[in-house]
């Protein structure tokens, strides 16, 4: 299990992940699109890191064999929001499913100090970098004070 060095949070994540997927191949549902389902519903959420200084919030997020075209970012008030899908390969039957088909949505709460009019997403590889410029002088180190 591969998870970012001392993060409990990111194993339990991982943790869910794996339960999901087992969930999936033994509970098969049948094929959904991007508006398929009630509101909120979907059939999987890929990984991602989430990178930050004080310059900018980068999420990289794994999402191989999805088409740029089955993908939508989107910023509404102070969440950043991907979804999209990914479709099974038509006119083969399924021999093994491990991994995840259908719909996918995955969420953020971003910083109040960003610079929305040039957050970019760039995909290359099956891997999504979505960078999120924040805005310059928002960052102060607050110095403390010890009394001795």
């Amino acid at each position: 299990m591969s998870a970012c060095p001392g993060s409990l949070l990111q194993e339990i994540l991982n943790m869910k992940d794996r339960m999901d997927l087992l969930y999936r191949e033994t509970v098969q549902t049948g094929p959904s699109d991007l508006e398929a389902g009630p509101e909120g519903a979907h059939d999987w959420e890929p990984s991602a890191d989430i990178l930050e200084d004080d310059r900018e919030w980068v999420a990289i997020v794994d999402l191989p064999g999805v088409s740029e075209n089955d993908m939508s970012v989107e910023l509404e008030s102070s969440t950043l929001t991907l979804k999209g899908k990914r479709s099974q390969e038509t006119g083969k039957r399924m021999v093994l499913c491990q991994r995840p088909q259908g719909t996918f949505k995955k969420e953020w709460a971003l910083p109040e100090n960003i610079e929305r009019d040039r957050i970019s997403a760039d995909y290359r590889n099956g891997v999504l970098k979505i960078v999120v410029p924040k805005k310059p002088g928002s960052f102060r180190k607050v110095p403390v004070r010890a009394e001795i």
